[in-house]
């Protein structure tokens, strides 16, 4: 008997080893795929909150927020006039629990719009610290850096805390908006609360603490299943995106996208009067390049202009590759004269630049251009194909500006 019960003992003592050795590697698994299925939800869940963010901040005008400010009441036309596409996207994104702006004066920031005192919204905020326009946000020296140099020198930031008060839980994320000279004013903040977050945290803590080897198996299999599909719909989403409106050989936007984009400039002229500039570059004797060295060596010509011109124009500039050797710049907020010290600096850039060296070649590469500036009339790019047609005829290699 005592051999017996010592076979036992060893039985019993080889299987809770082996139990402890497969659960703790099971709830191993479980801690890391846990782990690193939270983070690519995170991650993925401060792109989302970027975005809102940024479509927030493009539908504020910098120059009449500096006007509502001044005037300082709520309940005016112009008020009621910038406050109404804000509760539009409030209203339309549920997991949207505040949305205001900062005016960042540079010592503070002062209160602007806020959708949470807007009667359409149908809320019941009564504690919030922003009851009128132009009220300053009470918060210490120390902490207004971090959030207003944040914003200003990185652009959009998502917090990397949840706050948690009376109202619910929820994060912040801050986008800058400009003037018309594209100098920045102040920023959007949207406070959203995504309970689908929470609850998805609360799936893998319930999941790791009972241990239980359905669970974990089952927890394992949903963490990796769930980290599988995000890396797959993020991969789709960012293939779908660049499908849509990039061009494939430059990364340039495509024709489709500066169709979008000139439409929107030119329904924004109208109704504010904010001009903007249209350049026209095509490629100097492109199908002698062609014809002599290959569409491979034609190709690359394309690409190198395209990276050179990226890199002369502003951060508020638009480069389109509309078909061919043919590239559009769109100027933001910019005159005729501002326009062609920018399409200047970009020719002179693709004179100096040596071309095809991944062919062992030294090519020379000139553009002509076609500068237009928005009149509200007529037809700019039409305009700026006849000035880059002149610029064709007296010689290629220059900038023309339409009459």
């Amino acid at each position: 008997m005592p051999i017996i019960h010592s076979m036992q003992f060893k039985a019993l003592t080889h299987s809770a080893v082996y139990a402890a050795i497969i659960f703790g590697s099971i709830a191993i698994c479980i801690s890391y795929l846990g782990q690193r299925a939270h983070e690519v939800n995170r991650e993925s869940l401060d792109n989302h909150l970027k975005t809102v963010a940024e479509h927030a901040a493009a539908l504020v005008d910098g120059d009449l927020h500096e006007k509502l400010l001044a005037d300082g009441e709520t309940g005016t036309r112009l008020y009621v006039e910038m406050i109404t596409p804000l509760v539009k996207l409030h209203n339309v994104s549920p997991e949207i629990h505040y949305l205001y702006t900062m005016k960042d004066t540079g010592v503070n920031l002062v209160y602007g719009l806020d959708t949470a005192w807007s009667d359409q919204l149908k809320t019941s905020y009564e504690d919030l610290e922003a009851e009128d326009v132009g009220a300053v946000y009470e918060v210490s020296e120390e902490d207004y850096k971090a959030w207003a140099d944040r914003v200003r020198i990185e652009g959009t930031h998502v917090d990397e805390d949840f706050i948690v008060d009376e109202t619910g839980n929820f994060i912040t994320a801050s986008a800058p908006f400009f003037n018309a000279k594209g100098e920045y004013v102040g920023f959007v903040g949207v406070d959203i609360s995504p309970p689908f977050y929470f609850a998805y945290q609360r799936d893998i803590t319930n999941s790791v603490r009972y241990g239980y080897v359905l669970g974990a198996l089952l927890s394992l299999l949903f963490s990796f299943g769930v980290y599988r599909k995000q890396i797959a719909i993020e991969k789709l989403q960012r293939n779908l995106y660049n499908q849509t409106i990039k061009d494939a050989l430059t990364g340039c936007f495509n024709r489709r996208h500066f169709e979008y984009e000139r439409e929107r400039l030119e329904e924004q002229y109208l109704r504010d009067g904010r001009e903007f500039s249209l350049a026209l570059l095509d490629i100097d004797h492109f199908k002698s390049v062609n014809d002599v060295h290959g569409h491979d060596v034609g190709d690359t010509i394309i690409t190198e202009v395209a990276k050179v011109l990226k890199a002369q124009i502003r951060k508020n500039d638009q480069l389109f590759r509309i078909g061919g050797e043919e590239f559009v710049i769109l100027l933001y907020a910019t005159d005729q004269s501002t326009a062609e010290k920018v399409s200047d600096r970009c020719i002179n850039a693709i004179r100096k630049h040596s071309f095809g060296n991944k062919h062992d070649l030294d090519l020379t590469v000139t553009l002509s251009v076609g500068l237009a500036t928005f009149n509200g009339k007529a037809d700019i790019y039409k305009t700026a194909d006849l000035a880059l047609y002149e610029a064709k005829n007296n010689g290629r290699d220059q900038i023309v500006l339409a009459s």
